[in-house]
């Protein structure tokens, strides 16, 4: 009588209690359209990681170059997209506009 009063606790408890979280990812996104009932259109920011190609010869020279401004990146695409991508991020050269 006893083990089935065990199993029964342990069966309720496996049941009812919470799923534990999973991993998410969130975005933070500003909403253009909506479209539907179950359909946005949105825009969002994100940043990457560049591995500069042709670098300046000092920390220095590429704060002023780049620092706070726009420029063009240029990704050398490859068959292999492995290529592309190393430790330190995209594979880029620099460009002004």
């Amino acid at each position: 009588m006893t083990a089935f009063l065990i199993t029964g606790s342990l069966a309720f408890a496996a049941v009812s209690t919470p799923e534990p979280p999973r991993a998410v990812a969130r975005f933070p996104v500003h909403v253009n359209d909506v479209r539907g009932r179950d359909e946005l259109q949105v825009s969002m920011e994100f940043s990457l990681r560049i591995h500069v190609l042709n670098p300046p010869a000092t920390h220095g020279e590429m704060i002023r170059m780049v620092g706070g401004k726009p420029v063009m990146l240029e990704v050398p695409l490859f068959d292999d997209l492995s290529r592309s991508v190393g430790d330190k991020g995209l594979r880029a050269r620099v460009r002004q506009p």
